[in-house]
C-alpha cells in the first residue's frame, strides 16, 4: 500500500509538536537483575530452543531491563559424565565474584549439574527448572530453593486418540532413545501400559543403529502405529537432530507417527498431545519472576499441570484418512489447504486494498496520533537502555575493547584501563600492537579478515600492561556492523590462574603418561559409548595413528565393523560382569601388518558415586606361547602315534611269528597228503584249496613282518631311478589306460642300500592305491630326488633325523583323504575300499618297508585334492655294487648227505623231518640246542649240514651253530625263522653269504635251499661284527638280543 508523500509529513509534524516528554516510570522502577540461562543442549536443538525462546519472552516484557546470560552444556552431543565436570569448573572459574539473581536450568542436564554440585556451584541461588520429567531423582541431592514445572507428557492421551482415529490398530511401536530423556519417557509410558492390556500391545525398540530402526519401522505391518518419543542417539553412540531423527522414522514408516514434543511437529508426524518448549521456558520464566520479586523460590511448588496441546497435521490427516470432526475438540491443525484468499491473492490484494484506504481514510488520524505518543516513550526507554548497557560494560569484571579496522581504540571499560595499567584517555591513543606483541599490524590485518568471515573467534594470546608486565588473556572477539562501520567488540580475561593449574595438571598428566608408554603390552580406555579416551603408544600401532587422532574416536572408525561389534560386545559384557573379563582375539597390526593373538583383559571403572566412567583395557601378544603350546601338543601327539605304531607292529610280528609256524605245519602236511592222493579224487581238490588258503595266508604274514620289520631282505647298493625306471611297464598294467603315469627321475639321485623287492612292493602299493583313488581319468607322479634334513628341522618333525636322504614321490589327483583317514592309514587292516578290494595291508607293508630300511614317510592329502606320498630313504655313501641279474629257483634235489635239525616247535619239526626223508636226506631231529649239542656228538657218522630255527630257549641259532663248528669247522649251516631282524642283523638285515630259508616254506623251496647250503663252501654264514651287538646302529629292541640262557623262548612284542 501506497501512503503520499504529504500525508507521511504532515503525520511527522503532528508527532513533533503534540509529543511530549513521558517519564518511563516502570523502566526506571526495576533494579538490574542478572539471570543465568543454563540450557542443557546446543543452539539449534529446537526442543530447547523453544524453552529459552519462551524464558526470552516471557522475561523481556516483564522485565526488559534484566541482563540475561546464556551457557550452553551441549550434552545432547557429549552425553558423558566428564564433559558436566568440565562444564561446571568453567562456569566456577568464569562466574567467580559475578552477581546472579536466578539461575533458570533448562532440562535434565542443567538441573543434574546444579544439584550433584551445588555446594561449589552458585550455592544459594535460587533456581527454576523445565523441561524434567521427574525431580525425584534430583530433590535428595540437598540443592535448595529450587522449583520450576515439570515436563508432564499426556502420553495416556495421545495413545486414547490415535486408537480411536485408528480402530484397527493391534500393535504400537514406542521408540526413544537411552539418554536421560528417553529413558524418563520409556518409564512414563510404561507406567501406563497395563491399561491397553486387552486392547493393544505395545513393546519398545531395542537399543539399536539409526539403519536398524529405520528397517524395523518400514516392516511394521498395517495395523501398527509409531509413538516417537525422545529420539536423537543411537547404540553406536551417533546423534541426529529432531527434525533430521523426525523424518527419518517418518520417511520409512508406512503406518501413521505420533509424538509426544511439539519440536517433531510439522515433519511427518500425525500429531497427539504435544508438549511445547515454549510454553515450557514461559512458565518457567513467570516462576522465576515471582523469585526476583522477592518471593522466597524454596516455599513455591513445582508445577506438576502439563503443557501438551492436542496438534495434529492437515497432510498426514489426508494421507491416513483421519476427518477433522474425529480430532479432540480445540485442536490445532496445521498445513491446512490454501484459502480463497489464496487461491485469488491478486483478486484479493485488491480488493483489500481498497477497503484500507477507505478504513485508513477515517482513522488514520487518530492512530498515528497514537503511534507517535507509544514512539516518544519507547524512545526514552530505549534511551535509558542504553545507558544502562554502557554502564554495564564499564563495570564488567572483563576487559572490554571496540577496535576499528585499522587497529585503534573505540572504545575501553574500566576493567582494561585498570588491568593495563592505562587511563582511558592514554589507552584510546593506543593501537592493538601496543599491548597485544602478538598481533603487529600485519598480523591485525590477517586477524580482521578471519573475524570478517567468521562473525565471532576466540583465541588465547598475551597482553603486555603499561609497567611492561606480560600476562596470558582470553579474547573473545565479535565482528559488529553499527551504522555501516566495522567494528572489532571484544572481551578479554585474564587467565593468568588458570594457565598456572593447567601447567600444574600436565605435569601430573606427563608423569602418569610416561608411565602408561613404558607399559609393554596394549592399553586403553573408553568411555560407556565405546570412545577412546587415552591409550598408550603400544596400542597406537595396532591403528597405525597417534593417539591425538584416536582419541574421540571409536573401533568403527578403524576396523572392520565385524571386529569392532566383536570389540564392543566384549565391552559390554565386561560392564554387565561388573569386573575384569578376558578373552583371546586375533588382531593385525595395521603399522607393518603383523598377525598377533592377544590376551585382553578388560575393566570397567566406576567414580566415586558409582557411575560407570569407560572400560580400562590391557592386551598382551601371546602368539608366541600359543606357538610353543601348539607344538608341544604336537610333538606329543607324534609321539603317541609312533609309540602306537611300534606296538601294533610288535603285535603284527608276534602273532606273525606264530602263524608262520601253524602255516608251515599246514603247507607241509598239505604237500605230504597231496603226494599220497590220486588227483582224480574229490580229497585231492580240497587238499589243494587248504594248500591255496595257506599260500594267501603265508603271503598275508609276509606283509604283517613288512610292516613289523621282520621281512628277511637282502638289500643291494641301488640306483633308485634305475630301480623305479625298470618297473614303469608294470606299474602301466597296474594303473591301467586311462590313468597318466608320469615318471620324473631327479639328476644325480644318491645311491640306497636296500633289497630291490621292497622297491618294488612299495611301488606296487602306492601305485594300486593312487589307482584306486581315481574315478575315471587322472594321473599319477613319480619322483625322486635328494634332501638333506638339518637338526633344526627335525627338532620340530619327530621321528625325523638330521642327515641325506633319497626322496621317492608318489602323488594322484584322485579323491584324496581327511585327516581322520590320515591317522589311521598306516595301521594293519586299515582300509576305506569296499569289502573284498583290500586286505588293509598294503600302506602297512609300505611303513614297515620304510622303518626297516631307517627311513620316514610322509603323506600329504586333502579330500578331493589328491593325495602326495613321499619317501624318505638315508644315502649310501658307498660305492653302489652292480645289480645281480635275477636267479631261478633250482629244483628241489635229493640228496644222501646228513642233515642235523633243530627246530623248538614240535609240528614244525616232525613236518620238516618227513620233507627231508622224503628227499632221501638223513636226518637226526632235535627238540632244543643242548639236545643237537649232546646228538652231534654221539653221532658216529658226518654231519654235513646243520638246519636251524634262530631263535631258541636257551641258545639261539647263531651260537648253536658257532658251537658246533668249533667240534667240525667244515660244517654247513642253514638258518630258517620268521624272525630275522635284531636277531641275525640289525634290522633284519643279512650280510652276505648267510643260507636262509623265510618261514613258512614248501618241500620244493626246501630242497632247493638245502641243496644251495651243502654245495657252497663252509663257515661263511655270518659277520660277527654286525652281529655284536655292541655295534653302534644295531637298533635291536629292548627284550631282543643275543642268544642268552634265559632258559625260555625268547619273543618279540
Amino acid at each position: 500500500m501506497n501512503i503520499p508523500i504529504g500525508l507521511i509529513r504532515i503525520i511527522v509534524t503532528v508527532f513533533v509538536l503534540f509529543a511530549t516528554p513521558v517519564t518511563s516510570v516502570v523502566a526506571e522502577s526495576h533494579s538490574l537483575k542478572h539471570v543465568l540461562l543454563l540450557n542443557s543442549y546446543h543452539p539449534g536443538f529446537s526442543w530447547s530452543d523453544g524453552e529459552e525462546a519462551g524464558v526470552i519472552k516471557q522475561l523481556g516484557d516483564a522485565l526488559p531491563s534484566a541482563n540475561i546470560l546464556i551457557e550452553y552444556l551441549d550434552a545432547k552431543r557429549y552425553p558423558e559424565k566428564s564433559n558436566l565436570v568440565r562444564m561446571k569448573n568453567i562456569l566456577v572459574d568464569k562466574y567467580h565474584g559475578k552477581k546472579i539473581d536466578l539461575i533458570i536450568a533448562l532440562d535434565d542436564a542443567a538441573v543434574e549439574m546444579l544439584t550433584t554440585y551445588h555446594a561449589a556451584l552458585f550455592p544459594d541461588i535460587p533456581v527454576v527448572f523445565a523441561g524434567i520429567a521427574d525431580f525425584n531423582k534430583y530433590a535428595a541431592k540437598g540443592r535448595k530453593g529450587i522449583t520450576g514445572i515439570l515436563e508432564t507428557q499426556n502420553i495416556k492421551d495421545t495413545i486414547d486418540t490415535a486408537l480411536r482415529l485408528h480402530p484397527d490398530t493391534r500393535e504400537v511401536l514406542a521408540i526413544s532413545d537411552m539418554t536421560v530423556s528417553g529413558i524418563s519417557a520409556q518409564r512414563a509410558l510404561k507406567a501406563v501400559m497395563p491399561v491397553y492390556d486387552d486392547r493393544v500391545k505395545i513393546r519398545f525398540l531395542p537399543e539399536c543403529t539409526f539403519e536398524e530402526a529405520r528397517a524395523t519401522v518400514a516392516a511394521l505391518p498395517r495395523n501398527s502405529i509409531v509413538l516417537l518419543n525422545s529420539y536423537a542417539t543411537d547404540s553406536e553412540g551417533k546423534t541426529l537432530s529432531t527434525k533430521d531423527s523426525t523424518r527419518m522414522i517418518v520417511s520409512a514408516a508406512k503406518v501413521p507417527v505420533y509424538g509426544v514434543h511439539e519440536n517433531r511437529f510439522g515433519d511427518g508426524i500425525v500429531g497427539g498431545y504435544l508438549l511445547s518448549g515454549r510454553e515450557q521456558g514461559r512458565r518457567a520464566a513467570i516462576i522465576g519472576l515471582r523469585i526476583l520479586a522477592g518471593e522466597d523460590g524454596g516455599s513455591i511448588p513445582i508445577e506438576e499441570s502439563g503443557t501438551a496441546v492436542p496438534m495434529f497435521d492437515y497432510q498426514q490427516m489426508e494421507r491416513f484418512d483421519i476427518p477433522a470432526s474425529k480430532l479432540p475438540e480445540g485442536s490445532i491443525i496445521i498445513n491446512k489447504p490454501a484459502s480463497v484468499f489464496t487461491t485469488h491473492r491478486n483478486f484479493a490484494i485488491t480488493i483489500t486494498a481498497i477497503l484500507i484506504i477507505l478504513a485508513v481514510a477515517v482513522s488514520l488520524l487518530a492512530f498515528f496520533i497514537v503511534r507517535l505518543l507509544q514512539a516518544r516513550a519507547t524512545l526514552r526507554k530505549k534511551a535509558n537502555e542504553l545507558r544502562f548497557t554502557q554502564y554495564a560494560i564499564d563495570k564488567a569484571t572483563d576487559q572490554a575493547f571496540w577496535t576499528t579496522e585499522d587497529g585503534h581504540f573505540f572504545y575501553v571499560n574500566d576493567a582494561a584501563c585498570r588491568t593495563l595499567g592505562y587511563s582511558r584517555e592514554e589507552l584510546l591513543k593506543l593501537l592493538v600492537s601496543d599491548i597485544g606483541p602478538a598481533f603487529p599490524l600485519d598480523v591485525f590485518a590477517e586477524h580482521w579478515r578471519d573475524l570478517r568471515e567468521k562473525g565471532a573467534v576466540t583465541l588465547e594470546t598475551l597482553h603486555r600492561a603499561k609497567d611492561g608486565r606480560v600476562y596470558p588473556v582470553e579474547v573473545r572477539a565479535n565482528f559488529v556492523v553499527f551504522d555501516g562501520k566495522e567494528y572489532n567488540c571484544g572481551f578479554a580475561t585474564d587467565i593468568t590462574e588458570r594457565k598456572r593449574m593447567e601447567q600444574s595438571l600436565r605435569k601430573s598428566e606427563g608423569f602418569q603418561r610416561a608411565l602408561l608408554q613404558t607399559i609393554p603390552d596394549l592399553v586403553w580406555l573408553k568411555d560407556p559409548n565405546g570412545v577412546f579416551l587415552v591409550c598408550n603408544a603400544k596400542f597406537e600401532r595396532l591403528y597405525n595413528a597417534k593417539e591425538e587422532n584416536i582419541i574421540g574416536k571409536t573401533d568403527y572408525d578403524f576396523v572392520e565393523k565385524g571386529l569392532a561389534d566383536f570389540f564392543q560386545k566384549h565391552d559390554r559384557m565386561a560392564v554387565a560382569a561388573g569386573k575384569p573379563s578376558s578373552n583371546e582375539e586375533w588382531v593385525t597390526f595395521a603399522d607393518n601388518g603383523y598377525r598377533a593373538l592377544l590376551e585382553t583383559i578388560k575393566t570397567p571403572m566406576f567414580d566415586d558415586q558409582g557411575e560407570l566412567i569407560g572400560v580400562l583395557g590391557i592386551a598382551r601378544d601371546i602368539t608366541d606361547r600359543k606357538k610353543a603350546e601348539e607344538e608341544k601338543i604336537n610333538l606329543r601327539s607324534q609321539l603317541q602315534q609312533a609309540q602306537k605304531m611300534e606296538s601294533v607292529g610288535r603285535l603284527a610280528g608276534g602273532v606273525a611269528h606264530d602263524f608262520n609256524n601253524m602255516l608251515g605245519v599246514i603247507l607241509g602236511y598239505g604237500e605230504l597228503a597231496l603226494e599220497k592222493t590220486d588227483p582224480a579224487l574229490q580229497l585231492h581238490g580240497a587238499l589243494q584249496e587248504i594248500m591255496n588258503a595257506a599260500r594267501r595266508s603265508a603271503d598275508i604274514t609276509r606283509q604283517l613282518l613288512a610292516f613289523a620289520r621282520k621281512q628277511t631282505v637282502s638289500p643291494k647298493v641301488l640306483d633308485i631311478n634305475e630301480t623305479v625306471a625298470g618297473m614303469t611297464g608294470m606299474l602301466h598294467r597296474f594303473i591301467g589306460e586311462d590313468i597318466d603315469l608320469a615318471w620324473l627321475p631327479g639328476e644325480a639321485v644318491w645311491p640306497v642300500m636296500m633289497d630291490p623287492g621292497q622297491i618294488d612292493q612299495i611301488m606296487a602299493n602306492l601305485c594300486v592305491n593312487a589307482r584306486d583313488a581315481i574315478a575315471d581319468v587322472g594321473k599319477v607322479t613319480i619322483e625322486t630326488g635328494n634332501v638333506e634334513f638339518d637338526e633344526a628341522y627335525c627338532a620340530h618333525h619327530y621321528g625325523f633325523l638330521p642327515g641325506e636322504y633319497v626322496l621317492l614321490a608318489v602323488s594322484d589327483n584322485g579323491c584324496g583323504m581327511d585327516s581322520e583317514t590320515l591317522g589311521n592309514i598306516f595301521e594293519p587292516f586299515f582300509t576305506t575300499k569296499d569289502s573284498g578290494k583290500g586286505t588293509g595291508l598294503g600302506l602297512a607293508t609300505v611303513y614297515g618297508i620304510v622303518k626297516q630300511n631307517n627311513g620316514f614317510v610322509n603323506v600329504y592329502s586333502e579330500p578331493n585334492q589328491g593325495t602326495a606320498f613321499k619317501i624318505y630313504l638315508p644315502r649310501h655313501r658307498t660305492e653302489a655294487t652292480g645289480l645281480p641279474g635275477k636267479k631261478m629257483e633250482p629244483p628241489a634235489e635229493s640228496g644222501h648227505e646228513t642233515i642235523l635239525l633243530v627246530e623248538d616247535e614240535p609240528a614244525i619239526l616232525e613236518m620238516t623231518t618227513k620233507m627231508l626223508e622224503r628227499m632221501e636226506y638223513t636226518v637226526v631231529a632235535a627238540k632244543t640246542p643242548s639236545e643237537a649239542i649232546r646228538l652231534f656228538r654221539e653221532y658216529d657218522g658226518e654231519i654235513h649240514l646243520l638246519v636251524t630255527d634262530v631263535v631258541m630257549p636257551g641258545m639261539n641259532g647263531r651260537d648253536l651253530a658257532k658251537s658246533l663248528m668249533s667240534m667240525h669247522s667244515h660244517l654247513k649251516c642253514l638258518f630258517m625263522s620268521g624272525y630275522t631282524a635284531n636277531v641275525i642283523a640289525h634290522h633284519g638285515v643279512l650280510d652276505e653269504g648267510v643260507n636262509f630259508i623265510q618261514k613258512p616254506f614248501s618241500k620244493e623251496q626246501l630242497g632247493a635251499k638245502v641243496r644251495e647250503a651243502l654245495d657252497k663252501d663252509a663257515g661263511i654264514f655270518f659277520d660277527r661284527n654286525r652281529l655284536n651287538p655292541a655295534q653302534p646302529g644295531n637298533h635291536r629292541p629292548a627284550d631282543v638280543g643275543p642268544a642268552q640262557n634265559t632258559g625260555k623262548k625268547t619273543r618279540l612284542p
